[in-house]
């Protein structure tokens, strides 16, 4: 596959999420990366956009949100195909731990006596 073909893909897939509910195609996250280097995290979005989504816990078994095309994007993980961006501007690896959001890092260093590493973030794809 050629590039081009691979622009078309993002950008087919891009547009089937925009279409789908009439939300924003793309959802940014901000990660914690290597030295503890915040970057912001792009994926496809596979959940209805909800107003004050932020400012909740997230729940896991909130399938609820999950938009039908979302689905098909998180079985066949096309919904971190923007993670490549990532990992061209050097945010991520392609293989190794997840980056982790930074409530999270700040929890396990808390439980680590802040003998907290965080090496390179990297990406990683778990099985379907």
């Amino acid at each position: 596959m050629t590039d081009g073909e691979k622009a078309q893909v993002v950008a087919a897939v891009r547009d089937v999420v925009r279409d789908a509910d009439k939300g924003p195609p793309f959802f940014f996250q901000v990660r914690i990366g290597k030295n503890f280097n915040p970057f912001r995290l792009i994926k496809f979005r596979s959940m209805t956009v909800k107003q004050q989504a932020s400012k909740r816990q997230f729940d896991a078994g909130d399938a609820g949100r999950v938009t039908r095309i979302g689905r098909v994007l998180r079985r066949t993980k096309i919904d971190e195909l923007p993670e490549l961006f990532n990992i061209l501007r050097g945010d991520m690896s392609i293989v190794g731990p997840r980056p982790e959001v930074k409530k999270y890092v700040d929890l396990y260093c808390e439980i680590q006596n802040n003998d907290c590493f965080i090496g390179h973030c990297r990406w990683t794809i778990s099985a379907p």
